[in-house]
Parts: structure tokens; sequence; C-alpha cells
């Protein structure tokens, strides 16, 4: 019951879609967003089915299966059942964490689709990092194609400095 109100909504095709339109179309790093998106929906589709029939069967209305046995024990000790971390990916010390981590890669990929591209992100809040820095490469590319940039000339620099994620300027 409290997991599934904390749940995230589902993510609309449609609505990703225009919102995707908005951002600009085709362009790697939103690519890559829709990625993320349909991934982290994959996530939000399994959980959400596996809490509704954890419930009916709680309740009687459905039986309980050995499919829903493992979520079943596994949310008991605070575990991530088995089927939520082969569709995420995700390995997590416990519940508690693994869900916080659903939660936040939600409110970063709402916040892009809603708010436009942010100032920074959540590099390890993504399903797949390393397709997010090749889509940022081939944009920094494309902006300078006139120059005869190439994407295997383009390399990530990466320099660590002491701001929190509200301080970054655009």
């Amino acid at each position: 019951g409290e997991l599934q109100k904390k749940l995230p909504i589902d993510y609309k095709p449609d609505l990703v879609a225009d919102a995707i339109k908005r951002l600009g179309g085709a362009k790697p790093l939103n690519i890559c967003l829709q990625q993320e998106v349909d991934r982290l929906q994959v996530v939000l589709t399994v959980v959400r089915a596996s809490l509704s029939n954890l419930a009916l069967a709680i309740a009687g209305t459905i039986v309980m299966s050995p499919d829903l046995t493992n979520p079943l024990d596994a949310l008991y000790t605070a575990r991530v059942p088995a089927a939520w971390t082969k569709a995420s990916q995700l390995d997590a010390p416990n519940l508690g964490v693994w869900f916080n981590s659903i939660l936040q890669r939600a409110e970063q990929l709402t916040g892009w689709l809603t708010q436009g591209r942010p100032s920074c992100f959540w590099l390890t809040g993504l399903f797949n990092p390393q397709g997010f820095l090749t889509a940022n490469r081939q944009e920094v590319c494309r902006k300078h194609a006139r120059d005869g940039w190439a994407l295997d000339d383009v390399v990530n620099c990466t320099r660590v400095i002491n701001v929190e994620r509200e301080e970054v300027k655009r």
C-alpha cells in the first residue's frame, strides 16, 4: 500500500513524445532521454503490477502463486524482489535504497521532460550513463561540424567542483 502510493505515475507515450518535440526533437540527448524514460517505465510497470497482484493475493481475491511469494518474502525483509532487480538492472543493499533511487530517477527524467534540459545531471541516476556521455559528445560534434570535429576525436573532460546541484548555473 505505502509503496504503491509513492510510486511515480506512468509515463504516457504521447505526452513524452510531445515533450521531446518541445525539447528539439531527435537530438542525441533527447533520444537518450526517451530511452531512459522507456526503461524507467518498464520498471514502473513491473513494480506496479507486482504490488497490485500482492495486494489482491493478500486480500484473497487471487491465488498466492509461487511468483508472488518471492516478492512478498523480499518485501517482508526489506529486500528488493528479484523481478524488480531484473527489470531495473539495479543492485541495492535494501528496498529503501533501491526504491529511493527509482523515485530520484523519475524526478530527474520528469524534470527534464517538463522543465527542459537541466544544467547538471545525476549521471549514476541514468540506466545507460555511457550512452548519455556518447550523446553529449555527439551534440558537441554537431555544433562544431563546420570545424570538422569527429566523434572519435572528442573526449569527455571531468573536473570535480565543490558545488551543490542547485548552485549550478547555465
